[in-house]
């Protein structure tokens, strides 16, 4: 709701443009249309409905009053056309709801677009820039680096935990609200939806705690590696994408040091990435010496389309450094994961 309210209130504080109008243009930009018209409209409607006139398409609403001529434009980030045209906008100032959803590269179209509304012949703006609400997001977020390099220009309101003696908005909720919200929860959503910490990965992930963890005692960082003995995983797709993991066991544990995604690809674009990163370093590759590739247990499976295996075509190419994992359940698997990145020697590069 405040920032619902940042859209008046701005408005209201512009100066005055040649024409002794308080001239602006905002964006509120919601991931989806039904979210953007189930939620945040609503929202907008509740506290502003009767403060302007609706268009219906493309969304929009204007306030005109006293010396206040305000265009408040809807836009959701459902197809690609919708991003293009969200920014090609010459706008005040930018509203994101949710904003956790926001891809960055969104984010930093969207700095482009603030501050060119209205233009410098008719006065220009006294104030330009973006802001956001949001559901506390995960410690690799964009949004959470950003705040995180201590910029002037950027600030972060963390609301207290709903549990806290500083908890907000208590008169407005039914009493007993916040421990009810705990029943049943587990501490992650606990610490998100009702103490307003930043979760440790993305909502859903199966490794975000551990890779947080892996984070905190400098897992994550650059290091200084040796180039032989390395070793390659990878999970094959076409429909969906290709991974592979470029790595290495020491005494002290597994240096993850290389990974490559992609999809679409035929055997063969992936064949180059490997004997990319194996030529030498003066030549643009990593010297990568290979021991062996693991491939997936099912890449022993002839295809249709090729009338042979992968299994059969890397041999092909690399004969006696291909291997075939074991045939692990789901659940095997993420736990095999997370006890390898529990390790005090595991590291990524």
């Amino acid at each position: 709701s405040g920032s619902v309210m940042e859209c008046p209130r701005r408005a209201a504080a512009q100066r005055r443009g040649t024409d002794g109008i308080r001239h602006t243009r905002f964006a509120v930009v919601r991931n989806t249309r039904p979210q953007l018209r189930d939620t945040t409209r609503k929202t907008f409607n509740d506290w502003l409905g009767n403060y302007g006139t609706w268009r219906e398409n493309p969304m929009e609403f204007h306030i005109r009053k006293d010396d206040i001529d305000c265009e408040v434009l809807f836009r959701a980030l459902d197809e690609p056309k919708d991003v293009r045209n969200l920014l090609s906008l010459e706008l005040t100032g930018c509203y994101f709801n949710e904003g956790r959803e926001i891809s960055e590269e969104i984010w930093k179209g969207m700095t482009g677009r603030v501050g060119r509304y209205p233009a410098a012949k008719d006065g220009g703006c006294s104030w330009a820039g973006i802001w956001m609400d949001s559901n506390p997001w995960h410690t690799g977020h964009w949004a959470d680096k950003l705040f995180t390099k201590g910029l002037k220009e950027h600030e972060l309101f963390r609301q207290p935990s709903g549990l806290s003696a500083e908890a907000e908005n208590l008169e407005w909720l039914e009493s007993g609200y916040y421990d009810r919200m705990c029943i049943g929860k587990d501490q992650d959503w606990i610490d998100l939806y009702v103490h307003g910490l930043n979760g440790a990965g993305d909502e859903g992930s199966v490794f975000g705690r551990w890779i947080e963890r892996l984070r905190q005692r400098g897992g994550l960082e650059a290091f200084n590696h040796r180039t032989d003995d390395v070793f390659t995983s990878w999970d094959l797709g076409l429909a969906d994408a290709t991974a592979i993991f470029w790595w290495r066991v020491t005494p002290q544990g597994v240096e993850i040091l290389d990974w490559h995604e992609n999809q679409g690809e035929g055997l063969e674009y992936y064949f180059d990435q490997l004997e990319q990163r194996a030529k030498p370093v003066d030549q643009g590759g990593l010297g990568f010496n290979y021991v062996k590739h693991w491939l997936p247990h099912d890449a022993a499976n002839n295809t249709l389309a090729a009338g042979t295996s992968v299994l059969n075509r890397f041999l092909q190419r690399y004969p006696s450094k291909v291997s075939l994992n074991p045939n692990l359940s789901i659940l095997d698997g993420i736990q095999a994961a997370r006890w390898l990145l529990e390790q005090p020697g595991t590291r990524f590069h």
